[in-house]
């Protein structure tokens, strides 16, 4: 439930200054978009929140989540991200500065925003702590949020 919540916060903050390119003049409903945008996908599966439709589906076999806002304007999609296939720059900071067992690492998440930017963030739990990493597609990482379990 944590990482729902923590996929959900990170695509509306991100959000705020993510105008797709292609949708800019285009007020059709997310389902329109999307089809027109994923025509090979499979398994589709639609779900509302207040702000934003997510869509979950498969493409090539993995999962993916595509968010459109309320306009059914692209926001970003989000896929898990196995960590060695990070950028080499981040992994070599991550495995020296937060090591195991002290921390553990819970989820990995690619998030492509509407203009095909790609961010990376990653998860990790120490004993007293949720630690979440925003790393750029250069490798740069920064501490995105750190809450108290």
């Amino acid at each position: 439930m944590k990482k729902l919540i923590l996929v959900i916060v990170i695509v509306i903050s991100i959000s705020s200054f993510a105008t797709p390119n292609h949708l800019s003049d285009s007020k059709l409903a997310p389902n329109t978009n999307f089809m027109d945008a994923y025509k090979s996908a499979s398994f589709v599966n639609w779900k509302s929140a207040s702000n934003f439709k997510k869509v979950t589906v498969f493409i090539d076999q993995q999962q993916v989540n595509i968010f459109y806002n309320e306009f059914g304007e692209l926001i970003g999609s989000t896929s898990q991200q196995d960590f060695d296939k990070l950028p080499a720059r981040a992994v070599s900071t991550i495995t020296s500065k937060y090591t195991f067992p002290e921390y553990t690492l819970t989820d990995c998440i690619k998030f492509t925003n509407a203009e095909d930017e790609v961010k990376y963030y990653i998860s990790m739990n120490t004993q007293d702590y949720q630690l979440v990493l925003e790393i750029s597609e250069y490798g740069n990482t920064r501490i995105y949020s750190k809450t108290k379990k």
